[in-house]
């Protein structure tokens, strides 16, 4: 969905990797290029600074112009959540990413008898000098990530991909879904404060239903949970 400035622009993503700026008139204000599909929605701080991630594992922030403030990437191929913001001037997102695989060296052959560089000699038992099979490659991080100006300044480990935009209370509280069917708060420097279990995925965001009361939706019902 979009996101609507105090002077009532609207800011809205799109499928030709760019984001729109768009006057209450409905003529288009300005257009800026990001690196990739913008599926989610914007989100606008206190000083107007337009943040949106594409998939293009980045996050990009812009001002009121539509000119490039700062870009954050994430450390491998991912895909992110619409960001959230707070009045400090922090974004949070989540991810989930994979870091790329590290380079391996090169087998280098051993001498042979002499020096002469022939077929090295077969270990002791048998070994034949194989190299000892590698394991499976780590799996996805899922993260909350908070960054401000630019860089990160937390990330949090979830049990699973986060689903759904963050949420941020008057205390820098942050709520959010996941894939492992938790519900998690966070505090404002990434520390866990609970965790609810609903024991099946969220199929939405979570909101706020009022002071105090979040709700989210998974398998056709709607939970209320305390914050």
């Amino acid at each position: 969905s979009p996101a609507i400035g105090g002077d009532g622009t609207v800011y809205v993503g799109s499928l030709d990797h760019k984001i729109y700026a768009v006057g209450p008139d409905g003529v288009i204000k300005w257009t800026s290029e990001t690196g990739g599909w913008v599926t989610t929605s914007p989100a606008i701080n206190p000083e107007g600074t337009i943040m949106v991630t594409g998939n293009d594992a980045k996050l990009f922030a812009f001002n009121a112009l539509g000119q490039a403030q700062w870009t954050f990437a994430l450390p491998g191929e991912g895909v992110m959540t619409a960001p959230a913001v707070n009045d400090k001037g922090s974004v949070f997102f989540g991810a989930t990413w994979q870091a790329p695989p590290e380079p391996q060296p090169e087998p280098q052959p051993e001498p042979g008898p002499g020096g002469g560089g022939g077929d090295p000699l077969p270990e002791p038992g048998g070994g034949g000098g194989e190299p000892e099979p590698e394991g499976p490659p780590p799996g996805p991080s899922h993260q909350l990530i908070c960054v401000a100006n630019g860089a990160q300044k937390w990330a949090f480990n979830a049990g699973g991909m986060i689903l759904g935009q963050p949420i941020v209370d008057a205390f820098g509280n942050i709520f959010f879904g996941a894939g492992d069917g938790k519900i998690y708060a966070l505090n404002a420097k990434g520390i866990l404060k609970w965790e609810y279990e609903l024991r099946i995925p969220p199929s939405t965001s979570v909101m706020f239903l009022e002071k105090g009361v979040l709700c989210v939706g998974a398998a056709g019902k709607l939970f209320l949970i305390s914050s």
